[in-house]
């Protein structure tokens, strides 16, 4: 039985930041991870929507800002430097020059920036919002505390022969966001960075890919149960694709792979049983198979399996 009626999910930078050829930013958009897009699609796929709010911490959101002007600013000054690098080795030989599209001067790209950022923002198939940072003399003092005494997600860090146990003060930032928000709701943290593995919580699920995210989705949260059985199917369970070549009397022996799900519908008989009644198409073996499954909701299983054509 789920646990939680609503759940939030936090972003850490780098589970939210997209980059191209593994650490390049995109600089004249804002998008978001492949990770971030993979969870909102689960979210809507497990018809959490109205139940589920995308969470981006403020330190992490300001980062991502900066991060595209610091690069931005960067690659400008390198691509100045090889233009003045050709200059003078071709001289007059070769004119070189380029404009800026979208603003004036290389001044107003923080503006530009603060406008795809509420694009992304104000888009409603992102359903995404900012948490402002706790201001108050309780985390102020708490911050103070665990920076004396190394508490994670404050780590060590030696510089100049010393050691120092404050470092990672963005991070702390961040998990004060987090655990200071006064709710009941389930909470996930997805982050790559494993000094938040060092912190011990009861009520924070922290969590680095789409997997762990969708599997405390599917354990915490209160999924419809024709959902539950479709995403099954999903991701080839075996105990129902058993069932689907026992009752299609398929050969056992072949391997099974249920690869689309084509219709999904629930009926309803006068005695207000449902069945889900569900078309797909799977794999058995070499073959690609069109069928239609029928699943008792009131009995929780799979009752016929009929309409099988085999599909060129």
């Amino acid at each position: 039985m789920s646990k939680y009626k609503k759940c939030s999910i936090y972003f850490d930078t780098n589970a939210f930041e997209r980059r191209h050829t593994g650490k390049e930013l995109f600089l004249y958009t804002l998008e978001a991870s492949e990770l971030f897009y993979g969870i909102r699609d689960v979210v809507l796929q497990l018809g959490l929507k109205e139940y589920v709010r995308l969470c981006i911490p403020e330190i992490v959101w300001r980062e991502v800002k900066q991060h595209l002007i610091d690069k931005f600013n960067a690659t400008v000054d390198s691509f100045n430097g090889k233009i003045t690098e050709v200059k003078k080795s071709c001289g007059e030989l070769l004119d070189i020059h380029y404009e800026l599209n979208g603003i004036d001067n290389v001044n107003d790209y923080p503006e530009y920036v603060e406008g795809i950022a509420l694009e992304f923002l104000d888009n409603p198939k992102n359903f995404v919002q900012i948490v402002s940072l706790p201001r108050n003399e309780d985390m102020f003092n708490s911050i103070i505390d665990n920076a004396v005494q190394g508490i994670p997600p404050f780590n060590k860090a030696k510089s100049s022969g010393k050691e120092y146990n404050d470092a990672g003060l963005k991070d702390v930032l961040i998990w004060e966001t987090i655990k200071r928000i006064d709710s009941n709701d389930l909470t996930i943290f997805v982050t790559n960075d494993t000094d938040f593995n060092k912190i011990k919580t009861d009520n924070i699920h922290i969590c680095s890919n789409l997997a762990e995210v969708k599997s405390v989705l599917l354990e915490e949260m209160p999924i419809a149960q024709d959902i539950l059985i479709i995403n099954r199917l999903l991701s080839n369970d075996k105990y129902l694709l058993d069932q689907i070549m026992a009752e299609g009397e398929f050969e056992p022996s072949l391997p099974a792979q249920v690869e689309e799900i084509l219709e999904n519908t629930i009926e309803t008989d006068e005695m207000e049983r449902k069945t889900l009644r569900i078309v797909c198409k799977v794999k058995i073996g070499d073959a690609k198979v069109q069928m239609v499954l029928q699943y008792d909701l009131n009995a929780n299983e799979l009752i016929d399996v009929n309409d099988v054509q085999y599909l060129d």
